[in-house]
């Protein structure tokens, strides 16, 4: 069973529209001089609130800049933006044995590098949202068909979790249960 989960997507508070015009200059010239051209600055999710009642999500979100969000984690600018992310304890069986997908972080990214993570796992961005929502469950599933070629189809189950505060990224990451069929991946040691 694959539940819906939803974001809903409203306008910028205005002490974030406020921080962004104060640093705009900063931000542009941060984004100019960034150390991997590779980043590209799309829309991201910036998480205000939410609610879980019975595994049903009631969230609000904004679209911020990711150089804005770049500028704040490596300026230490305040500029209070926290990216709504997803990631996934991914269950896969080999014989008996219930096994979850970890993978490595690149030196590439922005946090975290060389860190070992949940799989899969990404900033939700606007490929699973329209005018008013962003579904989290598409994007959680949209990430696992991108990062290790699995897709929905090889999925049995997908769950809500509930979310965890990153103090790092200052993110805040919702977390799935995603069980995938029997024979979607097999363990090679």
């Amino acid at each position: 069973m694959i539940e819906d989960q939803y974001v809903d997507i409203t306008g910028q508070p205005s002490k974030l529209i406020h921080a962004l015009a104060a640093f705009d200059i900063v931000i542009e010239n941060v984004w100019q001089d960034r150390a991997n051209p590779m980043m590209y600055d799309a829309p991201i999710l910036h998480y205000i609130s939410h609610q879980m009642q019975h595994r049903t999500l009631t969230a609000s979100s904004c679209w911020v800049p990711f150089k804005a969000y770049y500028a704040q984690q490596t300026q230490s600018i305040d500029l209070g933006i926290c990216p709504l992310a997803v990631s996934a304890l991914t269950h896969f069986y080999d014989a008996e044995n219930d096994m979850i997908l970890i993978g490595k972080r690149s030196s590439h990214v922005l946090n975290h590098q060389q860190h070992y993570e949940l799989v899969p796992s990404g900033t939700v961005d606007p490929s699973c949202a329209d005018q008013r929502r962003a579904n989290l469950t598409q994007k959680i599933l949209e990430e696992l068909e991108e990062e290790i070629a699995i897709h929905y189809n090889q999925v049995k189950q997908v769950t809500l979790l509930g979310c965890i505060a990153d103090k790092t990224s200052h993110s805040m990451e919702f977390c799935f249960d995603i069980v995938l069929h029997s024979k979607s991946l097999k363990w090679r040691p």
